[in-house]
């Protein structure tokens, strides 16, 4: 039997599961009431806490990559495009965004699903004590705007807050409009829960939720660490996942900007953690989904742009927005090496070398030379705009950039992201002593000429990173000697000053 049978066998039996577990509503009720900045690098430092150190801890978990489609629908009030995605275990994931067509002031366009159950479950984490609720109670989540863990007798399901956005895109931001979200409501009747929710009836606005669901537990709660790492990647109040991607809150200086305003974020950090270490099927899942939309992102040049403009990037190297952040893109293009290693899908692969291709143009055009070595430039602006200054080094980049060479190389045996990190290695090793500062902290960057920002170094983020190419060089059998020293110092300032979560062996 051919994959493509299977796969057909496989989404009948899905969408046929699924049906019978979580259906639809969708009849309009009008008026009827319904119950890096710092901030982004301290985030992914977070994250590393919740990382194992061991770099090949993947294994492919889906024999049959699942099946994605995208649907669109419309009734006389608004136009519905849903996202489905079926998974070979059951489960069953979909997002829908509702574009509205006339406006209804001060009504709402409601919508409601069921699921099975006689006995219900609800964990969330309270948006103000950021501390884990359980509770059986419905009337409990009458003011609860955040994303709901929920375990019927029969049934598992993770949804999203409700959330609604401005009808405007500008720069890839969403501006979130909380005053007009409203709480999800359920409600018991027959053996089944009916999970409700609403949406403003006006075309300045759009609304968006999304849900994974399956006939079986989709989270250990008898594991403590789920608890901690699922909170950790909470995408309910400043970061939120959407339609066509990962959306983190602005930057102070970024334009547009606010603390309302989410900008998509490309490196998509808790889609990658999901999808490198997530352990429970909702993590995995969630992996799976958010790295493969993420994906869609990625530019024609081959780099996944940041879209607003950043201030100091503007005033210090007239670089305007959708620009190329090195070590955002890198990131992500790392993520998609291990989810390929993970999820067995091929174009997770494609995508990671189609970066790195474009990684090896900028290094080519965009590097300062350090005898043989190189060392690279932070940022670049998009095709479009050609005329702008030179930019600094970061350690942190620089370092990331040459983990995601490294790991390129050893999925593709293509030589040329060896050689261009081995010439970044140089870079580094010939500037030893000009990244330590004399209290024992690393300088941020080097070739720094503007006025705008502080280059002081993350208190443990390029420790984590030099602690990667050092686990990625010992799989070689090689002992860097200008890596260890850099590792000693930070290590040695870190524990002076009490800085605790760096990763460790």
């Amino acid at each position: 039997m051919n994959l493509k049978r299977i796969l057909s066998l496989i989404v009948g039996v899905s969408v046929i599961m699924c049906t019978n577990t979580f259906a639809f509503a969708d009849t309009p009720m009008l008026g009827e009431p319904s119950e890096l900045n710092s901030s982004e690098i301290n985030y992914v430092g977070e994250l590393k806490q919740q990382e194992t150190a061991d770099m090949d801890l993947n294994k492919a978990v889906f024999e049959t990559v699942p099946y994605e489609e995208v649907i669109s629908s419309e009734n006389t009030n608004a136009v519905i495009n849903q996202r489905n995605v079926y998974f070979e275990t059951g489960d069953f994931y979909w997002f829908r965004r509702y574009i509205f067509k006339n406006t209804a002031e001060g009504q709402r366009y409601s919508s409601a699903v069921t699921i099975p159950g006689n006995t219900i479950e609800i964990r969330y984490v309270d948006p103000v004590t950021k501390q884990w609720v359980l509770t059986g109670d419905l009337n409990k989540l009458k003011d609860i705007k955040t994303t709901l863990f929920i375990n019927t007798d029969t049934n598992s399901a993770v949804i999203s807050v409700p959330g609604v956005y401005k009808n405007m895109f500008a720069s890839n931001t969403l501006e979130i409009l909380r005053e007009d979200e409203n709480p999800i409501s359920i409600t018991h009747s027959d053996g089944v829960y009916t999970i409700s929710f609403s949406f403003p009836q006006d075309t300045s606005k759009i609304g968006e939720i999304w849900c994974l669901q399956s006939p079986n537990k989709l989270v250990d709660w008898t594991n403590q660490s789920n608890y901690n790492y699922l909170k950790v990647h909470d995408l309910s109040i400043e970061r939120r996942w959407s339609w066509d991607g990962y959306y983190f809150i602005t930057p102070s200086n970024y334009v547009p900007g606010g603390k309302n305003i989410l900008y998509r974020h490309a490196a998509n950090y808790t889609g990658s953690s999901f999808a490198r270490y997530g352990e429970s099927p909702a993590a995995i899942d969630l992996g799976f989904i958010m790295t493969s939309v993420c994906l869609e992102n990625q530019n024609s040049e081959g780099f996944w742009e940041t879209g607003p403009m950043s201030q100091w990037l503007k005033a210090d190297f007239d670089i305007n927005g959708n620009f190329y952040d090195t070590r955002f893109s890198t990131d992500f293009g790392v993520n998609l090496i291990f989810a390929y290693k993970r999820y067995n899908h091929k174009p997770f692969l494609d995508g990671a070398v189609k970066y790195g291709e474009y990684f090896l143009k900028h290094a080519q055009n965009n590097h300062y030379d350090v005898n043989d070595g190189w060392l690279v430039e932070d940022y670049a602006p998009s095709a479009s705009q050609e005329a702008h200054k030179r930019t600094h080094v970061s350690l942190n980049h620089q370092t990331a950039e040459i983990n995601f060479l490294y790991y390129l190389y050893k999925e593709t045996k293509d030589s040329r992201f060896s050689e261009t990190a081995d010439k970044m290695l140089k870079g580094i090793e010939y500037t030893k002593n000009k990244w330590v500062q004399n209290n024992g902290n690393l300088n941020y960057a080097l070739m720094y000429n503007g006025t705008n920002n502080v280059m002081i170094d993350y208190p443990y983020l390029t420790y984590n990173d030099l602690f990667e190419l050092k686990s990625i060089l010992s799989g070689y059998g090689i002992q860097n000697i200008t890596i260890n020293y850099l590792m000693e110092c930070k290590k040695g300032y870190m524990d002076k000053n009490g800085i605790t979560e760096y990763r460790k062996e």
